[in-house]
């Protein structure tokens, strides 16, 4: 997942109930890149998933326009990709904003808006 805003805690809450519901769903880790202090995410996610059935989530601090970054993460071998508009004002009340990236099926390589 690339970003932060408001959406990334109701998405990781439905990832978590996604993998308690259908095995191998997400059974690897979650990684989250993002330009937020990374206490901050680890804090933040950890409470509020708290309640939530059990989900890996491993948190980065970077620049999501930043190969150097991304790399950091593999975000270029990832299953899926996830990216959230980065800015809180922009983000419409029916999804816009969130894109995703899922080679696992058979739009693989076409980006979906959700």
């Amino acid at each position: 997942i690339v970003n932060w805003n408001s959406q990334l805690v109701p998405l990781l809450k439905q990832m978590a109930v996604a993998k308690s519901e259908r095995a191998g769903t997400f059974d690897r880790p979650v990684v989250l890149l993002a330009d937020v202090d990374k206490e901050t995410m680890d804090e933040a996610i950890g409470e509020a998933l708290e309640e939530s059935p059990p989900l890996q989530v491993v948190t980065r601090r970077g620049n999501p326009f930043d190969a150097e970054d991304l790399a950091r993460v593999n975000a270029f071998a990832a299953k899926r990709v996830i990216i959230l508009h980065p800015h809180e004002d922009e983000v419409g009340l029916l999804g816009q904003g969130v894109h995703a990236r899922d080679e696992s099926d058979e739009s693989a390589g076409r980006i979906k808006e959700l």
